[in-house]
């Protein structure tokens, strides 16, 4: 299963929930991994902003995931017996040794997968001509970053997408109000590693938010233009991501 969602909508909430009612009242062994735990490593991204643009040094888009070991944990969980689920630290910005990955049963009755972008199809060529907002305008005004991400979605994350069998999003009101929600992810970060005596560095301010969203917006603005057309289950939420609206069907679907 596909879980698509903007950043701070409420997707990990959805899967904990979806995993929970598997598990206590299906008896399925449910596996939930998030697109985030397999951003490639800071050093990784370096050496693609050094090769291909700078914007690769900031983890986001397209591009700076690990999706050979996405496919590899996918394809496990259906073979294995015990498999680790790799973790992504994002406090160090880095993923996290792998001793301290968990180790799950295998293989899983529901595998679960959520992320920002997964699922999003990609743009048409000619929507990648314009920069959608100033980080665009300033530091890929030759359109070097989007179209190597463009290109990075269409051969290496559209081929995964076969590989979810449903189709659930929860689709924000607007880019807007994303900012907020990120912001409030972010303070719970801080939050959570002040009570762990964590040092708290690499969490970002509200103005770094600001900034950092501008990575996402150009797909996400396209995610909720196209995939409520063919998402098996969508949840329109409101600014305060209060459910609004719902429409669901259970005919498997493919990503177009």
């Amino acid at each position: 299963m596909g879980v698509n969602g903007s950043q701070g909508s409420g997707k990990s909430t959805l899967c904990a929930f979806l995993k929970f009612y598997s598990e206590q009242q299906l008896s399925l062994h449910c596996v939930v991994m998030s697109l985030d735990d397999f951003y490639l490593s800071a050093a990784q991204r370096d050496a693609l902003a050094k090769k291909v643009h700078p914007l690769f040094k900031t983890r986001g888009v397209p591009g700076t995931h690990d999706v050979s070991l996405l496919e590899y944990t996918l394809r496990s969980l259906t073979e294995e017996t015990h498999v680790a689920i790799p973790q992504f630290d994002k406090a160090l910005d880095n993923p996290a040794p792998t001793e301290e990955w968990p180790m799950v049963k295998a293989p899983a009755d529901i595998i679960i997968v959520e992320g920002w972008c997964w699922g999003t199809p990609p743009q048409s060529v000619a929507s990648l001509q314009q920069p959608c907002n100033a980080l665009e305008a300033k530091h890929d005004s030759d359109g070097t970053w989007r179209r190597y991400s463009h290109a990075a979605m269409v051969r290496d994350y559209q081929p995964l997408y076969a590989m979810m069998d449903y189709w659930v999003m929860l689709q924000a009101p607007s880019f807007d109000c994303i900012a907020r929600w990120r912001m409030e992810q972010e303070h719970k970060l801080r939050t959570k590693l002040a009570a762990g005596n964590r040092a708290s560095s690499q969490v970002m301010t509200d103005a770094q938010i600001e900034q950092f969203i501008m990575y996402f917006q150009r797909l996400t603005e396209h995610s909720l233009a196209t995939l409520p057309d063919w998402a098996n289950c969508v949840y329109t939420l409101d600014h305060e991501r209060h459910i609004i609206g719902a429409r669901a069907d259970f005919m498997l679907k493919e990503n177009s």
